[in-house]
């Protein structure tokens, strides 16, 4: 374990008056692995994550075991602040998916996607997964003939939302776009049984059941037909502390979140950049690139929303952790 980023966070917390809250141990960067380093930071710092990792069965050569294994040896580290190597952890990684099997720069969401998944249907050989008790939420989708106004239900479950985003606008807006009501015409009818017969509808879709941790995806990269490459929306898309969820059912009213992790990426595009993780631990906001540690105040946070000009490589949110007020 090194040392290269103890001296600037133990500064921070030194000029404030008080001690490193618990450890706080960076990652080293080998190869492009920022992508990783950044959903390691949020899931590590996930109580209920963290513990049930700990905590799980794990057959050896697993992924299971190779993240049971580095979170171990950040949690144990006699000292508080400090770099550890993540090298057999992403090494497990590219033996089990080709995708991540190269030093390119990768999605961090496709990443904690398949790193969720990839959990999960190991800890069902061995007993009984936990994933989904923590990240999994259930949306109904509904869908209203506008003809005869009979109705029918679709649930799914879900482990994060992906987002479309807009230029100076929030979180609120972006989750309000996703349950708005879509009306469905012209080509896109469909058949209403009742009717026998296509017809306009309205379509929207709801959430009916409420994740411990909600995992917000801002879909900030998109596709040009102009440069045949994907593209990066730098839109400026503010993000609450707290949050409760609008337009959901009934049993999810009076459901408070609290924003407890930040994937920002930071760079001009999908194929290039950087990615680093601003994680909230007893009330101060801990800055986590790579192998380096500072603490971050509220100004940077805001500065993270994105940029109202979207020009330029400027740093951005990401993904968006929130989990439950009364449940950590």
């Amino acid at each position: 374990m090194g040392t290269s980023s103890s001296s600037k966070i133990e500064k921070d917390f030194t000029d404030l008056g008080e001690e490193i809250p618990e450890n706080l141990i960076g990652i080293e960067n080998k190869s492009n692995t920022c992508y990783a380093n950044s959903v390691i930071q949020s899931l590590y710092f996930c109580k209920e994550f963290k513990d049930n990792l700990l905590g799980s069965k794990a057959l050896p050569n697993t992924l299971t075991k190779h993240m049971q294994d580095l979170f171990f040896l950040m949690k144990s580290s006699k000292k508080k602040t400090g770099v550890i190597s993540a090298k057999a952890f992403i090494q497990q990684v590219k033996r089990l998916n080709i995708l991540f099997n190269n030093d390119h720069h990768h999605d961090s969401h496709e990443f904690l996607i398949w790193v969720l998944s990839t959990l999960d249907e190991e800890l069902k050989k061995v007993g009984k997964s936990w994933i989904e008790d923590i990240f999994a939420g259930k949306s109904v989708t509904q869908l209203m003939c506008l003809t005869c106004e009979s109705t029918s239900n679709r649930e799914e479950l879900f482990m994060d939302l992906s987002l479309d985003v807009m230029q100076n606008t929030s979180l609120i807006s972006s989750l309000n776009s996703f349950t708005k009501p879509e009306r469905m015409s012209e080509e896109n009818k469909f058949h209403c049984e009742y009717c026998s017969c296509k017809q306009e509808a309205e379509r929207r879709t709801l959430i009916k059941h409420n994740p411990q941790v909600l995992i917000c995806h801002l879909k900030r990269f998109k596709y040009s037909e102009q440069y045949k490459r994907y593209t990066k929306l730098n839109y400026r898309v503010a993000f609450p502390s707290q949050l409760r969820l609008d337009n959901t059912l009934g049993e999810n009213d009076d459901k408070l979140y609290e924003l407890y992790s930040i994937i920002v990426h930071l760079g001009p595009g999908f194929q290039f950049g950087h990615y680093m993780s601003f994680v909230k631990i007893n009330e101060h906001w801990i800055r986590f690139d790579d192998d380096y540690i500072e603490r971050a105040d509220e100004n940077m946070i805001q500065y993270i929303f994105g940029s109202p000009r979207d020009t330029g490589s400027a740093p951005c949110g990401y993904i968006l952790f929130y989990r439950l007020a009364n449940k950590f």
